[in-house]
């Protein structure tokens, strides 16, 4: 696994160890008894799954509850829980699986992790881009909401340090155009979209 996790160096290798099945025997080791084994499984599977595409996708789909799980971090190493909060985050590239994510608790546990980084944003801004990719479901959209998640992307827009994000977080606020309670909210927050200024 440890091999695997080396050779996924470039999207081309991660695509290529995925279509040749290397990615099944390092989900299959999530539910491993041994914490050293759990570690350098969810660590590969973080690797392969950058840059995810459906293929990746769908064999980790099965190991979504697993890696929620690990992701909240309960009873496991810190790197555990990073490399699983990262495959999750990884995953929300693919609209087919966000659903399922969403259900999951993964946008929860995104909107956690969100708020714990905020001071480093090299850690941050893709657990952002994440999150505003999950806007564009209205299961998700409505979570996203429910949780927190629009207030914590308008002080996000306003922070300097996340400029790269802003436009990412502008097209996730576009989504919510006909909810005029998530309008409301993110009106009195202070961000004021071109067609309410009309």
């Amino acid at each position: 696994m440890r091999a695997l996790r080396i050779l996924g160096d470039s999207p081309a290798h991660r695509a290529s160890v995925c279509a040749q099945g290397g990615l099944v025997p390092c989900v299959q080791m999530l539910n491993s008894p041994d914490p050293d084994v759990v570690c350098t499984a969810v660590r590969a599977v973080s690797q392969l799954s950058h840059d995810c595409t459906l293929d990746c996708a769908e064999q980790l789909s099965l190991a979504v509850p697993t890696l929620v799980i690990l992701a909240n971090g309960e009873g496991v190493k810190a790197a555990v829980r990073q490399a699983a909060l990262g495959t999750l985050s990884n995953l929300c590239s693919q609209g087919a699986l966000r659903p399922m994510l969403g259900n999951a608790g993964a946008i929860d546990l995104l909107i956690a992790e969100v708020k714990a980084v905020l001071g480093a944003p090299t850690r941050c801004l893709p657990l952002v881009r994440s999150l505003c990719l999950c806007c564009r479901e209205a299961l998700n959209r409505r979570r996203v909401k429910e949780l927190g998640g629009l207030e914590l992307l308008l002080d996000i827009l306003r922070d300097p340090h996340y400029r790269s994000a802003h436009y990412k977080i502008i097209a996730a606020f576009l989504h919510y155009c006909y909810d005029t309670t998530a309008l409301a909210m993110l009106s009195s927050g202070g961000w004021h979209p071109c067609w309410q200024r009309g």
